[in-house]
């Protein structure tokens, strides 16, 4: 059995069974051609199974609120209470597939954990205080007994913090290149993750690599469109990303797909704006955001810059203007514009390395 296969089926132990899909095979989804991009295509059936089950929790916890006051009947609750025991059955019975490993034979690598705030990994805890592990963790044999965490640093810190001495895990049995290569995809396609966080991601791979977008898709086994669009977020100005690199939650890659548009359409100024309102104001929405970014000003009531001319003797040289979030300069004569444009990138290069980091 090669190594892809090997990992490909110890892979097929870490979730639930993927659900058939309707496409036909011409139409639908293309399956993950690599062993990361496999190892990580159950993570969205885990995410699934956890919904459901908070999902049936909700909704238990409402109908027997409403059996007191008659608004549902008691077989309806045992119905759900059924429903959500079988689930919570079928999660265990997944879990349990893997092997019961002691907490102080786990090794954690340096750079594998996902950032947690301290409101998120409480809400870990708790949910881990009070229901089972849906998802193992994968991990990979070292020495001595020792096993290096390849994906659930987290949930294997809140073991740690609720005193169990053993989890639930899976052992890949697979080269340390690929091994890394899994631990970045685990943490990268989290489904929890904001999608500002994945483009960093999937930038600092690009970076590493120099790979292209295409080539980062098939290695994680998305689309291509998917890892196209996080991309977006690159195309943002600056000081929209300084607020993303604070708060990434606050805008996802369709909302930020429709700002960089309204950048490109002259609203320069009105996306800047938005995302600063986003950031600030926790009532304000990416829908809000986008109408923000795309509305039409009026021509009548902006106030036009005044052009600043440069002249040698009579003759002008250029016209410099101010539009928005844009620095137009009009040169006569061609030549000079290509010589002053990149005169004027390395004059912002200079000033923006003396900035403070």
């Amino acid at each position: 059995m090669s190594m892809k296969d090997r990992l490909t089926a110890k892979a097929a132990g870490i979730g639930t069974k993927p659900r058939v899909p309707n496409e036909t095979p011409a139409t639908g989804p293309r399956m993950p051609r690599t062993a990361p991009g496999q190892l990580m295509s159950s993570l969205p059936f885990l995410a699934d199974q956890e919904r459901e089950i908070e999902e049936l929790r909700g909704k238990l916890a409402v109908a027997e609120i409403n059996v007191a006051s008659s608004g549902a009947t008691q077989k309806q609750v045992d119905d759900l209470r059924a429903r959500l025991e079988q689930t919570e059955r079928d999660a265990a019975e997944a879990a349990s597939r893997g092997l019961e490993l002691p907490l102080d034979s786990l090794v954690e690598v340096e750079g594998r954990r996902r950032k947690l705030t301290i409101e998120q990994f409480s809400e870990l805890v708790e949910n881990l205080r009070n229901h089972v592990l849906v998802q193992a963790i994968t991990v990979r044999p070292i020495s001595n007994g020792k096993y290096e965490v390849v994906s659930g640093n987290n949930r294997v810190a809140a073991y740690r913090h609720l005193g169990h001495k053993t989890i639930k895990a899976v052992i890949l049995d697979s080269s340390e290149d690929l091994v890394e290569l899994s631990a970045f995809y685990a943490n990268l396609l989290q489904p929890s993750l904001p999608d500002y966080e994945k483009y960093l991601g999937f930038k600092k791979r690009q970076q590493q690599t120099g790979k292209t977008q295409r080539e980062l898709a098939d290695e994680a086994g998305l689309n291509d469109k998917q890892v196209s669009a996080l991309f977006s977020f690159e195309k943002l100005p600056d000081s929209c990303k300084k607020h993303l690199d604070a708060r990434p939650e606050i805008l996802g890659y369709n909302a930020a797909m429709k700002l960089v548009q309204a950048v490109a359409d002259g609203n320069f100024d009105l996306v800047v704006e938005a995302v600063q309102m986003l950031a600030t104001d926790s009532r304000f929405t990416q829908a809000q955001a986008v109408a923000h970014a795309t509305k039409k000003r009026d021509a009548s009531a902006q106030p036009r810059s005044v052009p600043v001319v440069i002249k040698e003797g009579k003759t002008v040289v250029c016209k410099i203007e101010t539009r928005g979030g844009r620095v137009l300069v009009d040169f006569a004569d061609a030549e000079a514009s290509a010589k002053w444009a990149q005169r004027f990138a390395e004059f912002v290069k200079e000033e923006r390395a003396k900035e403070p980091k």
